[in-house]
C-alpha cells in the first residue's frame, strides 16, 4: 500500500488509518517515506493505532517539513523538537 501511494498516487489527498492496530513501529519506516515522498496528500490520520511515542514523534517532525499535510496522531505537536 504504501509504495503504491509514494509513487503511482496523484489523486488520493485523505487517507485515515485510525484505530487500524496493523499500524505498528515497524510501519513508521513506510509512514516517513509516505509523508516524504507524496505530493497530493494533505491529511493524514494515524491516531489511536499501535505506534510508540518515538514514532508518533518522529512522523510529527518529518509531517513539519510538509507544511502542506495535516497529521493527525495521538501526540501534541508541541511535544517534537526537529533536529
Amino acid at each position: 500500500l504504501s509504495n503504491a501511494l509514494i509513487r503511482h498516487n496523484r489523486t488520493l489527498q485523505d487517507l485515515s488509518l485510525k484505530n487500524n492496530r496493523f499500524i505498528t513501529p515497524i510501519s513508521c519506516r513506510f509512514l516517513l517515506d509516505l509523508i516524504r515522498n507524496n505530493r497530493t496528500l494533505i491529511e493524514l490520520d494515524i491516531s489511536q493505532c499501535s505506534l510508540t511515542k518515538k514514532e508518533n514523534l518522529l512522523l510529527i517532525d518529518q509531517a513539519r517539513l510538509c507544511p502542506s499535510l495535516r497529521l493527525t496522531t495521538d501526540r501534541e505537536p508541541d511535544e517534537c523538537i526537529i533536529v
